[in-house]
């Protein structure tokens, strides 16, 4: 996971030199001011991050995999105190679900929250922006599921967040953008309810699940 930070990384450092270029060089540009406000609402395709057991067979490698695939939405609050700095909230959800006929299946839902931290910059006479985002947060997971019997997993955990987020202004204060994000976070500790009968699962270091995710979304942001 930490290799696919660094390429986000390294993505965002080419794309800000690049913004920086066309800023120096376009004579129209006289300042890069952002407005005080920025709420962006977004959805797209998301993948989970996390080791799939091979050692039950090709069927439920197979299972597994698919169940990694999913969908993401969410919304994020940005307030600029500075030109190019400021603050936020961020919340994202992402689901998956996955069935084998009716003996197995899992609905999946995994939920962040948490204040965030943006830099931005902007080019192309101030129609493009480019941002890069960190956040610390809390994951709320759940599993609804069925292995025969009906059951339900549930825990939470706190988890980072880091986003590299481009917007093309369509208005002043309307705009439509893509991001790409990563959400990294593990679970020591589950509860279990089978049958109305709820307990507490302790999961050992070579056992914690993943709450991880990436995801790549587009959709609509408000300047004001």
């Amino acid at each position: 996971m930490n290799r696919i930070f660094i390429v986000f990384a390294l993505l965002f450092l080419g794309a800000g030199l690049s913004a920086q270029t066309i800023v120096s060089s376009d004579t129209r540009i006289s300042s890069a001011k952002i407005p005080k406000l920025r709420i962006a609402l977004q959805g797209g395709p998301a993948y989970a991050i996390g080791k799939v057991d091979d050692s039950k067979g090709e069927d439920i490698e197979r299972y597994e995999k698919n169940l990694q695939s999913g969908i993401c939405f969410g919304a994020e609050f940005s307030y600029f105190f500075y030109e190019s700095v400021g603050f936020g909230l961020k919340y994202n959800k992402f689901q998956s679900k996955e069935s084998m006929s009716e003996i197995i299946s899992d609905d999946i839902d995994i939920s962040f929250i948490g204040p965030i931290c943006t830099y931005t910059t902007v080019a192309n006479g101030q129609k493009s922006v480019f941002s890069m985002n960190f956040g610390l947060g809390y994951v709320g997971y759940r599993d609804d599921g069925r292995v025969i019997t009906p059951f339900s997993l549930s825990g939470g955990t706190g988890a980072v967040y880091f986003g590299l987020m481009y917007d093309y202004k369509i208005s002043d204060s309307i705009a439509i953008g893509v991001e790409g994000a990563l959400y990294g976070g593990s679970l020591s500790r589950v509860k279990s309810t089978v049958n109305g009968t709820t307990s507490t699962i302790e999961l050992g270091k070579d056992q914690t699940m993943s709450v991880s995710h990436a995801d790549l979304s587009i959709g609509l942001r408000f300047y004001l």
